[in-house]
């Protein structure tokens, strides 16, 4: 998984925690469930540890209509990729997707990067919604009806209507400012401090 949180107890440690619990998993799994509802709650408050950048306003004109104005959640996808998965020694929580690594550590000039060329794969040219004095530098933004030509056929009609649009042979990304994930190493630690202590005190209640 490109972006994860591991949690591991050292192994003095470990040991003691399996000698009072016996089969671990179970309790990994269970630290593994608190951080995935810390991660989702992370996504509401567009950053419950670090405050998340904004959207920038060429993205929040992109947005279909209906959609979610917060960061990151313009589908659901990269919210809903994340998951666990838990062992006798420890649980790696993450996402797949190459994107949440992007966002989770920044990229580009956010970072200290360089931007990056986007060019057309079909075409000759990018045709993207804009905000209101949003276009490129250089370039105009044009009417929402000019750029049916360009490959935005399967776009909904409602969407389009009045969208200014920005046709460009090519475009340098601005890059993503860091909009961290996953829960820092503290806070993932004190989630498995207490799911650990729950364990713990069930078992001595048995």
């Amino acid at each position: 998984m490109p972006v994860v949180v591991n949690i591991q107890w050292n192994q003095l440690d470990l040991f003691r925690l399996k000698k009072v619990l016996g089969n671990m998993k179970p309790v990994f799994a269970g630290i593994g469930t608190e951080i995935l509802k810390a991660v989702g709650q992370n996504f509401d408050a567009q950053g419950a540890w670090s405050r998340w950048a904004p959207l920038r306003p060429n993205t929040l004109a992109a947005r279909r209509q209906g959609g979610s104005s917060k960061a990151l959640q313009a589908s659901g996808k990269m919210r809903a990729s994340f998951r666990m998965e838990a062992g006798n020694s420890q649980v790696t929580i993450g996402s797949p997707l190459k994107t949440a690594m992007w966002h989770h550590e920044g990229r580009g000039v956010a970072v200290g990067g360089a931007k990056w060329k986007i060019s057309p794969k079909h075409g000759q040219a990018l045709a993207f919604p804009v905000a209101q004095g949003g276009a490129p530098a250089g370039r105009k933004a044009v009417a929402a009806g000019a750029f049916k030509s360009y490959g935005y056929k399967k776009r909904n009609a409602a969407f389009l209507s009045g969208v200014p649009m920005a046709i460009v042979r090519s475009v340098m990304h601005p890059g993503y400012p860091p909009r961290p994930l996953l829960p820092p190493e503290w806070r993932a630690a004190e989630i498995a401090t207490a799911v650990a202590q729950k364990f713990i005190e069930m078992a001595k209640g048995a």
